[in-house]
Parts: structure tokens; C-alpha cells; sequence
């Protein structure tokens, strides 16, 4: 059984919210949502009412940029031909595409490759290479990965190609690197926010190039980078880093542009799947779903990649609806081996750390169930099949365990590994598996401060729905887009009765009857005289401006600290 939600009203200091309304002309409620998220000091605020480039970090301080930058501007001067080798994730896919259409601005040559996953894994493969050595490539520039694939590019360069790398994951503790690694993860980095996107970090070396070679201000920039920031927000939001810092800023901008961007592929997307032609973020996440099913083609030919670059709308139309049904049908496969594992799991189990190996569960299915599964029980949770003759894994932790340090201190068993703090991914050959088992059972800490932590629903305050009124309504759209690390503040109302899931109630500024429902739940609670109970409702916003019920319980019963 899954444990209930607790109800958390936080306690904000009543002197900075007088403060900070005060200065700001804000209401009293949009005051107690900033200082709860941390939204306190002049310049965060106005990353928020103003958001552009002038609160982005320099791109100066990524590590290596000057030497990657030299590189490809001598390869563009030179007309040496240049690869950018992607990633098969939404977060890869428009760092591609990006970086794509930026050198092609400045006259490169250039050609593009994404891997595909199942038949070539993730980041640089010598076979890759080597194709790309016979089509007369003389640098290859990655988005997305590689931080970890020294021989791959020992390889490389054996076959007289250079390396560029543009990289987030974390990044193994070796040597300095004989080629320029663009990553804010490294430990030498003096980048003030490591947590950005692939497609950030290719964002931030296209800045740099472009001011390198045209002398570019930074208010020319922002005049020419609209077209691409749709394509920055999508690789951030699916990536899951955390909105927040510019990761927030960009995420803000591409999605106000993304209703209005007229690229031929997010218009024809946003018409087949947003309603009235304004995307959500239930949206948006169809939209991702769409990517991740186009898979590569061919070498140098990624349907990912075209649905973004393509322009003959016939074509795309026809593309998008045969993805959209592959999603779907990808969902319910998914679902199934979800629900499959989900039922062979102890309810009541206390291991630390769940590890699941099934040698007929799909690749593709890995990260997916990992991921639920994490939702689900709240502790780190690891998902293993074989492929060939070794064992694929996916790990996935919540928040405060870091399971790529974890794991790290294996490496040794490993063939491949990378990722992130809370996600990551391995190979490992199949007698190693019993002792990476053991090493899993004897070394996770204990998950009790994350799952409690995860189990809270932090509300704002106090407010029945009456009381949202345009003004604050108006503000917490200010916060958009909505996410697991930018979620939208929540709210409690108190002894309200629902009819089918659903509460109705007049706004007092405007005498509109409104209507607020609990999202995928649809009952009414009732006594055992038959008549309705009296609820508590916890709600929110979402960026449509709708109010949704997140949780419900009678009033009678109900406690909240």
C-alpha cells in the first residue's frame, strides 16, 4: 500500500512577506510562494517578472570553451568538414539540432549523427567514428555525452580526428583530459550552476562562437536566439534538470515560445496535441514522447532530428500521427512491464534498494520502470536485462541519495557507466552480477529522510478557491512551466463538498461560476447517513490557469501540520 501524502502548511517569516509585497506590488500569497521557494533577493526576482539572457551565467566559465571554440572556428575558416555527434533523448536531439543550425549559419560543413541506443549504445563507438572518417570529417563536436569515452576518442584522434566534447553528466575522476571537455560537472569547473541540460551547455558554446567570430552583443543575440528556444526548453524540461537558476530563465522563454514559434514541426505538434492550440505541460510531455520515438534511420539520419528541421507539413503531418501511435502503444508495453514488477515486489519489503534483473525485459523499457518504480516506493531502485552476452542496468534515486557516487565506486566492474546524481546507466558482464548485488545490499544508505521528504505535500497556505483572484492568478503564471523540481505552489481549502470528483463555486470579483476537479479521480465521499462529507482539498494552478485538486480527505479525519 502506498503511504498517504502529509499536509505540510509551511510557516514563512509574516515581516518578509509585508517586505517583499511591499516593494514589489505583489499580493500577499505570491509573496509567501517566492520566499517559499527561495525567490527572495532582487536579482532572482527579476529572473522572474523579466526573464532574458542578462540572467544567464557567461559562457566564459565553462571550462574548455575557449579551446573548443578555437577548434571549430579554425574547421569552419579551413572548410574541414565537422560531425555533431548527438544523444537519441529529447535533451540530445535538440542540442543536435541546435548546434546543427548554428554552425550551418556560419558557413560550416557540417553533418550530424545520433546513435541508436538499442544497436550502439550511448556516446562515441568506433564504428561511428569510422564512418564518419570516411565521409572526410576532421572533427567531430559531441552534445550530450562522451565525458567518459576516453578510448573512443584515444580512437579517434588515432584515425586523425579531433574531439570537441559538450557534455552535464557527471564526470569520472581521471586525468586532464587530452582534448576540450565542455562540462560544467568537471571538478575543476568554475561554472557558478552545474544542473543545466546537454542543450544548455551546446546553447552556451554556440554563444560563444558567435560572439567569437561576428563580435556579437549580447541584445543582437537576443534578437536572433528566439527560433531556437523552443528547442532549448523541450531538451531541458525532458531532461529533468532542475528549473531553477537559468535552467528556469530558458525554460520560461521556450515556453511562452513554443505557443507561438512558427518551426514547422512544434506548430504541427502543438496543433495535433495542445489543446486550442495552447500547450500545458501534460502537453509537453506528449510532445517529448513523440521525440523519443523517432528513432535513427541510418547514419546521419535521425526522425527526431527531422521532425524538428523538416518544412513540407504534408510530411510531417503523416510523421507525427504514426509517432504519436507508436507512443502510445510504447506507453502500454511500458505499463505493462511496470505493473508486472510492481506485483512481484513485497509490499512490505525493507530492502534499502530494489534490484530487478529480468534477462527477457526490453531495453527500451528499463529507464521507464526504474523511473515508476522510484515514484512508487520512494527508494533508489536499479533495473537490469541482459543484451548479448552482458547485463544492461538503469538506476534511478530520489532526491538526497546519490546513486551515481554509489555505483561509481564499482567502476571497475563495469564496461560502460555514466549519468547523473539520480539517474544513471551500466554495463556489466554477466559473473559480476551476484557481486554487484552484494556491494548494493551492504553499502545503500537508508532512504527515510528522501522518502519522507517525498511524501509531503508542502502547502502555501490556507485559500479557498474563491480567493484566487486574476491578479494572483496572473502572478503564479509568472512561475511557468510547472515541474517535479518547480512545482506549482499548492493550496488548502477547507469543509467543501464534491459531486463526482468535482467542487463549483462563484468568483466574487466577477460572479463566474467556476468548477475545480480532482485530476483522474472521479467519486463522492459520502457518510454512512448517504449524504456527502465534508473535504479538505489540496489544489494548484497549472499553466493553463486552471485550479486542479491534488489530494482529498473528509475534514472529520483530516490533520495537516
Amino acid at each position: 500500500m502506498v503511504p498517504l501524502m502529509k499536509w505540510h502548511i509551511v510557516n514563512i517569516d509574516q515581516s518578509k512577506i509585508e517586505a517583499l509585497s511591499k516593494k514589489y506590488k505583489f499580493s500577499t500569497q505570491f509573496s509567501r510562494i517566492l520566499l517559499e521557494k527561495g525567490i527572495d533577493t532582487a536579482d532572482k526576482i527579476t529572473s522572474i517578472t523579466s526573464p532574458g539572457i542578462k540572467s544567464l551565467h557567461q559562457a566564459s566559465l565553462l571550462p574548455d570553451i575557449e579551446q573548443g571554440t578555437d577548434r571549430i572556428q579554425r574547421a569552419i575558416k579551413d572548410g574541414e568538414k565537422i560531425l555533431i555527434w548527438g544523444d537519441e533523448d529529447t535533451d540530445g536531439i535538440t542540442a543536435t539540432v541546435f548546434l546543427f543550425e548554428l554552425l550551418k549559419n556560419l558557413n560550416a560543413r557540417v553533418f550530424y549523427h545520433i546513435p541508436n541506443r538499442k544497436k550502439e549504445g550511448i556516446g562515441l563507438n568506433t564504428p561511428g567514428i569510422q564512418q564518419a572518417a570516411n565521409l572526410g570529417c576532421s572533427l567531430i563536436v559531441t552534445v550530450d555525452c562522451a565525458s567518459s569515452d576516453h578510448n573512443e576518442i584515444a580512437a579517434a584522434q588515432e584515425m586523425g580526428i579531433d574531439i570537441v566534447v559538450t557534455d552535464h553528466h557527471e564526470v569520472p575522476v581521471e586525468s586532464t583530459p587530452h582534448f576540450p571537455l565542455i562540462n560544467p560537472k568537471r571538478a575543476d569547473s568554475q561554472y557558478p550552476f552545474p544542473d543545466i541540460a546537454g542543450v544548455m551547455v551546446a546553447f552556451k558554446l554556440g554563444w560563444f562562437i558567435a560572439q567569437s567570430m561576428l563580435s556579437l552583443q549580447s541584445k543582437e543575440w537576443q534578437s536572433i536566439i528566439p527560433r531556437w528556444y523552443p528547442l532549448i526548453f523541450l531538451g531541458t524540461y525532458a531532461d529533468r534538470v532542475p528549473l531553477k537558476d537559468e535552467n528556469f530563465v530558458l525554460a520560461h522563454l521556450g515556453f511562452e515560445w513554443l505557443q507561438k514559434t512558427e518551426r514547422c514541426g512544434i506548430r504541427i505538434l502543438r496543433e495535433m496535441i495542445c489543446k486550442g492550440n495552447v500547450c500545458d505541460e501534460e502537453a509537453v510531455r506528449k510532445m517529448i514522447s513523440v521525440f523519443s520515438t523517432g528513432k535513427r534511420k541510418e547514419f546521419g539520419n535521425n526522425v527526431g532530428f527531422q521532425l524538428l528541421t523538416e518544412n513540407n507539413e504534408d510530411t510531417l503531418r503523416k510523421t507525427i500521427s504514426r509517432l504519436l501511435i507508436e507512443s502510445e502503444e510504447w506507453h502500454a508495453h511500458a505499463n505493462e512491464n511496470y505493473k508486472r514488477i510492481l506485483v512481484s515486489i513485497p509490499q512490505d519489503t525493507k530492502e534499502a534498494v530494489i534490484f530487478i534483473y529480468n534477462p527477457k525485459l526490453q531495453f527500451d523499457y528499463l529507464g521507464f520502470c526504474a523511473s515508476r518504480l522510484k515514484e512508487r516506493l520512494s527508494k533508489p531502485v536499479i533495473v537490469a536485462s541482459d543484451k548479448e552476452e552482458n547485463i544492461i542496468g538503469e538506476a534511478r534515486a530520489p532526491g538526497g541519495v546519490n546513486v551515481y557516487a554509489i555505483l561509481a565506486k564499482k567502476s571497475s566492474l563495469f564496461l560502460s557507466f555514466g549519468g547523473h546524481k539520480q539517474a544513471c546507466g551500466f554495463t556489466i558482464r554477466k559473473e559480476h552480477l551476484d557481486e554487484m548485488k552484494q556491494y548494493l545490499k551492504g553499502t545503500f544508505p537508508g532512504t527515510s529522510i528522501a522518502t519522507e521528504q517525498e511524501r509531503e505535500m508542502r502547502i502555501i497556505d490556507t485559500l479557498s478557491p474563491e480567493k484566487i483572484t486574476q491578479k494572483l492568478k496572473n502572478e503564479i503564471l509568472l512561475l511557468t512551466p510547472f515541474a517535479h523540481s518547480n512545482p506549482s505552489p499548492l493550496f488548502l481549502a477547507q469543509g467543501v463538498s464534491l459531486s463526482n470528483g468535482v467542487y463549483s463555486y462563484i468568483i466574487p470579483e466577477s460572479g463566474k461560476s467556476k468548477q475545480i476537479e480532482m485530476k483522474n479521480i472521479t467519486q463522492t465521499w459520502v457518510g454512512i447517513d448517504g449524504k456527502p462529507v465534508l473535504l479538505d482539498i489540496v489544489y494548484y494552478l497549472n499553466s493553463s490557469g486552471i485550479l486542479i485538486i491534488a489530494d482529498a480527505r473528509p475534514s472529520l479525519f483530516n490533520e495537516q501540520t
